[in-house]
């Protein structure tokens, strides 16, 4: 069996079941649905002779992103797509989910794929975590005083650690404009870690300094943004 057959073979047992909640095919391995910008998508890696499954699973929130992601074109990365706000794997929701260490690069705690077998058994492991760990997981991620949490429990790191699937691209910015719309009483405490976080940055790199400048035009803005009048996010 090649990469190829494996995902064709994977298609047509997760195509029906995942067209069934609603996402429409976006390209052979991977499908998207709204609200949310929501993807879903699947990677075949070889293990030796043999191969696993990573399904990957991403979400934006236009609420937050759409309040940064108009500058990214200062350091050259407007040709990129819509960041993602949250993008996990099992492994992110809980690492206790991992089975077998030596897949732990991989993000999935999967035995080998082998045979027709072993894929159907993986279509059905996915629609049991779908259900059971991933809606739950991504129902949390809806409510800004949750992500507020998550991102700015500790203000002073942005980009070194991967915060339960969050992404860390435009981490600086992200915090802030998280912290705004929860009513972080620690905002402005937030802003000044991210400054000088950036500030580092500037003083090594040019899209550091790039990314510095667009954080003060990001923080000008969030001065007339009120905290969200309800905690769930709805776009």
């Amino acid at each position: 069996m090649t990469v190829q057959g494996v995902k064709t073979r994977l298609k047509k047992k997760v195509d029906p079941y995942i067209k069934s909640l609603g996402f429409e095919e976006r390209y052979p391995s991977g499908y998207k649905r709204e609200p949310f910008n929501s993807v879903i998508s699947f990677t075949v890696k070889t293990w030796g002779s043999d191969f696993t499954v990573q399904s990957i699973l991403a979400r934006s929130y236009r609420t937050i992103e759409d309040k940064w992601v108009k500058y990214r074109h200062l350091w050259g990365e407007d040709h990129q797509p819509y960041p993602p706000t949250i993008g996990f794997t099992r492994v992110d929701i809980d690492p206790a989910l991992e089975i077998n260490p030596h897949l732990k690069y991989l993000g999935e705690g999967l035995e080998e794929i082998k045979s027709e077998e072993d894929i159907a058994r993986y279509a059905e492991l996915f629609r049991t975590e779908y259900e059971t760990l991933y809606l739950p997981f991504l129902k949390q991620t809806e409510n800004i005083h949750w992500l507020d949490e998550e991102l700015n429990k500790d203000p002073y790191v942005f980009s070194t650690a991967r915060r339960r699937g969050i992404s860390r691209n435009g981490a600086a910015f992200r915090n802030i404009i998280v912290a705004r719309l929860a009513g972080n009483a620690d905002y402005e405490v937030i802003c000044q870690a991210a400054r000088v976080f950036l500030r580092e940055w500037a003083e090594k790199e040019e899209e550091g300094k790039k990314r510095a400048e667009a954080f003060e035009l990001v923080y000008e803005e969030l001065k007339l943004v009120e905290p969200l009048p309800s905690p769930l996010l709805t776009a």
